[in-house]
């Protein structure tokens, strides 16, 4: 949202009200972008994600049904170790985001029998790893792997630390705070495997001073990095474009955004842009409205 700029740049309190009512739309946005992206995975043949952290005593309504519908064994097995002498050192923050995970999968493991959970730590069980290590290349010493089918090859994925927790804090003496959010992860990996989702792919357009997608900075005023950071944790894929730099809007665009551009579009870009929408494409525009201080109306 945006005001007039020297109102703005005079009134303090307009300052006040304005920077709050962008952090109100913002959070806003994120929850209509996600809405977007619910309504694609279902018409994709999917049930939509859960947008929530995990509840200690409960599965998402989601999860469940997934569990219900599963066709083959599902195997997931635990990398993290299970103790650490260190309270305040990285395999601290692991050894809590281990037993964060055995209170998920215990939930999902209880809804369904086809769910397997076994667990490894790396210094204790380094055998057993390191044969893992050999099977799949993309294994790490902290991961979960999840496989689903029978065979030697079953289809799997592996999800690494940073898709299963956010981590904060950790500095000057204090142990670091570990947020779950594994049952985003472990439900989306398992929707990929089982029912082979087609990816969605969201363009963000930048070259004309749109909000910048790369910035994640607490409290900055042309940064929108969290939600792409909210989005790639849903296994959703982001990309850039410039419009009219390219003759049209990439083909594989499933959602468009134009978020708060500073200056105007050519002709080729719009016409590029109104293209994708004939096309079927999907796209949200935000744009500053500046308001004439006489008429009290938008410019």
């Amino acid at each position: 949202i945006a005001w007039d700029r020297k109102q703005e740049q005079a009134s303090a309190a307009v300052r006040r009200t304005l920077h709050g009512y962008n952090v109100f739309l913002m959070s806003g946005l994120l929850l209509v972008v996600l809405g977007i992206v619910n309504m694609m995975v279902f018409t994709y043949g999917s049930e939509p994600i859960d947008m929530t952290s995990l509840g200690v005593h409960s599965l998402a309504p989601q999860t469940e049904k997934l569990l219900d519908s599963l066709g083959e064994k599902v195997v997931v097995t635990v990398v993290y170790p299970e103790q650490s002498g260190d309270p305040f050192g990285r395999d601290f923050e692991y050894v809590r985001t281990r037993r964060m995970l055995e209170e998920s999968l215990t939930l999902y493991s209880q809804h369904s029998r086809q769910v397997e959970v076994r667990y490894l730590d790396p210094y204790e069980d380094r055998k057993d790893v390191e044969q893992l290590k050999e099977k799949y290349l993309d294994l790490s010493d902290v991961c979960v792997l999840v496989e689903y089918g029978s065979g030697e090859a079953p289809d799997h994925e592996v999800l690494k630390h940073q898709d299963l927790v956010d981590v904060s804090g950790g500095m000057m003496g204090e142990a670091p705070r570990v947020e779950n959010k594994s049952e985003d992860a472990l439900t989306s990996s398992l929707i990929r495997l089982t029912e082979g989702e087609q990816s969605i792919k969201i363009y963000f357009t930048n070259g004309n001073g749109e909000l910048d997608s790369e910035d994640s900075t607490q409290n900055s005023q042309r940064g929108i990095g969290v939600i792409k950071d909210r989005l790639e944790d849903l296994g959703i894929e982001i990309g850039t474009f410039q419009p009219g730099s390219l003759p049209k809007v990439p083909e594989d665009a499933d959602l468009v955004i134009v978020a708060g551009p500073q200056q105007p579009f050519s002709e080729g870009a719009v016409q590029s842009l109104r293209d994708y929408l004939n096309r079927g494409g999907k796209m949200i525009i935000l744009a500053d409205i500046t308001m004439n201080p006489l008429t009290k109306t938008a410019v």
